[in-house]
Order: C-alpha cells, then sequence, then structure tokens
C-alpha cells in the first residue's frame, strides 16, 4: 500500500507534497497552493534532506505515478 499526500497548484495542478508551505523541507518559501507548477519546478526539494538528493523535485502526482514499478499478481 502507498499513500500520498496531494495539493493542487495555483494553476490547478496535483502534486506530491505534505506540508502547505515550501519553507521547511525545499529552498522555497510561502504557500503551495500559490504558486504554479512552473514554479515549483524551480524549487529544490532534495538539497534539505542531502546533497546527494539536491536538485530534486516535488513530482505531480501522474510523475509519482509513473515512477512505481509496474507488477501483475493474478
Amino acid at each position: 500500500m502507498i499513500e500520498f499526500d496531494i495539493q493542487p497548484t495555483l494553476d490547478g495542478q496535483i502534486v506530491v507534497f505534505h506540508d502547505e508551505e515550501l519553507s521547511r523541507t525545499t529552498n522555497g518559501a510561502g504557500k503551495l497552493s500559490r504558486m504554479t507548477l512552473s514554479d515549483l519546478k524551480r524549487v529544490d526539494a532534495g538539497g534539505w534532506f542531502s546533497g546527494r538528493f539536491a536538485g530534486e523535485r516535488i513530482p505531480t502526482l501522474q510523475e509519482a505515478l509513473e515512477s512505481i514499478p509496474r507488477t501483475v499478481a493474478l
């Protein structure tokens, strides 16, 4: 089972992100809901955790779903 926290951007895109504010886990500031997807794609969402993850971006829901390997268990 996988759980995602999702939120809409200002321009109606759905992204996977837990917090309402960007500042705790990104180099951005302000409310996510007041940003467009284009704005969010310029935010570093990995560098706060480790330099190894610097440059990671906030994924759209579609991008997150596409990153999950498909398996068939019938």
